[in-house]
């Protein structure tokens, strides 16, 4: 019996009209939970230019499953598999989009990601919408658990910085100024920017060295994790403590639903998130950031910008469907669940902003620095609105110029 090559099962497996030379393009949303995905997701369906999967989150990249398709049979069939989550229909369309916000928060995601998508990895486009991360963290904690009160935010909240405090650095850092980490294992690397884009360096980083990303198994990443709050475990006494049950889920036991806080605060450290997607191989100009603010206010704008970098025409009352125009003018889809549950407490919220100042500090110059399709001076209101941010102060027209340009293009689609 003669064993196939890779590259003729691969065009096997692929569907009749589809073959290696005219792969599909895809629009992949990552992240982030309660930051305006579900509304983006809904515009965008309506696009005469996107094939929606069956649903909104497909959660292909963020589950075992996907690593144990690679493993027990070969990446060609896990690429399948993954492609048939597209009806027929929707597989021919110009561009094939989906959106799983865990696909950023969950480590493994973006490299198994590279493994699947392979040499096409470079072909394909991540969407993200950001919000502020404290804010993000109380809407979150309602989606989850809808029967708590604000009051179990400010306890939890407070409690999980403390732990990422103590055990952040031993595990998911990938490169925060000033803080510790675990020594470098033989397979570490890291990445330094040059004048022709990312490079990648084995070993260790050099003192002298400022690197843009270190880059760890993200299996080491969640060990080193799982090891300080053991340890941290057996100091409290608290045996079955919720971050502790959380971490079980990147082992592939134990269930989301089991933890009535499921580390929101931790999925608001958004720089180590996108560090991690380009340690997987992804490239900043595949990346799109889109803050969760000018998304509730420029709806238009903002699909226009995603048309424009897809190479895709720009929506038009006639392309898009009534129901959609209807969302559009008159506002954002909103979810309101969580203001049924009143606020946080103010000083929490203060707390928990000094928190994540630094990281939001480091994540505003990676994003300035690199080639990210992004309005950085968007994304500083949106990360930090209170405070008098140099690149605010500085940007704070322009923004102003985009909105009334945002209200015009309204206008106009609507005539």
């Amino acid at each position: 019996m003669h064993l196939l090559s890779t590259t003729l099962l691969f065009a096997l497996l692929l569907p009749a009209n589809l073959t290696p030379s005219s792969f599909p393009s895809f629009l992949i949303g990552v992240g982030c939970q309660k930051c305006g995905t579900t509304a983006l997701h809904r515009y965008l369906a309506g696009m005469p230019w996107t094939g929606t999967a069956g649903r909104k989150e497909v959660h292909f990249f963020d589950k075992h499953k996907c690593e144990r398709l690679i493993e027990e049979t070969n990446v060609s069939y896990a690429l399948q598999s993954y492609l048939n989550r597209w009806g027929p229909d929707h597989r021919t369309a110009p561009v094939l989009f989906e959106f799983s916000p865990k696909y950023m928060y969950e480590r493994h995601a973006p490299h198994r990601m590279a493994q699947v998508f392979g040499s096409h990895l470079k072909d394909i486009r991540f969407l993200m919408v950001l919000r502020n991360p404290a804010r993000r963290a109380f809407s979150g904690l309602f989606q989850q658990a809808p029967k708590l009160n604000a009051s179990v935010f400010d306890v939890s909240a407070i409690g999980e910085m403390n732990v990422l405090l103590d055990c952040y650095n031993h595990g998911l850092s990938m490169g925060l100024p000033s803080m510790p980490r675990q020594p470098a294992a033989p397979d570490d690397s890291y990445l330094v920017q040059t004048p022709s884009g990312l490079k990648r360096h084995s070993g260790a980083v050099p003192t002298h060295v400022t690197p843009v990303a270190v880059c760890t198994h993200p299996d080491r990443q969640y060990t080193a994790l799982k090891t300080c709050l053991d340890e941290r475990t057996k100091m409290t006494g608290d045996q079955s403590p919720w971050f502790k049950r959380d971490l079980t889920n990147h082992f592939g036991s134990g269930s989301s639903k089991q933890a009535p806080y499921n580390g929101h605060l931790l999925r608001g450290i958004y720089v180590d998130q996108l560090r991690n997607m380009l340690c997987a191989g992804i490239q900043p100009n595949q990346i799109m950031i889109v803050s969760s603010n000018t998304l509730y206010h420029d709806q238009l704008g903002v699909l226009g910008r995603i048309a424009q970098w897809l190479n895709q025409s720009l929506p038009t009352a006639d392309d898009v469907s009534e129901k959609v125009i209807n969302q559009l003018t008159n506002g954002i889809v909103s979810n309101t669940r969580s203001f049924r549950h009143g606020s946080p407490d103010p000083t929490v919220m203060t707390r928990l902003d000094r928190f994540l100042e630094p990281f939001n500090d480091v994540l505003l110059h990676l994003v300035a620095s690199l080639p990210f399709h992004a309005n950085v001076t968007a994304l500083s209101l949106e990360l930090d609105r209170n405070r008098s941010h140099p690149v605010i102060l500085k940007g704070r027209a322009k923004v102003m110029a985009e909105q009334a340009e945002a209200e015009q293009t309204k206008a106009d689609i609507t005539t």
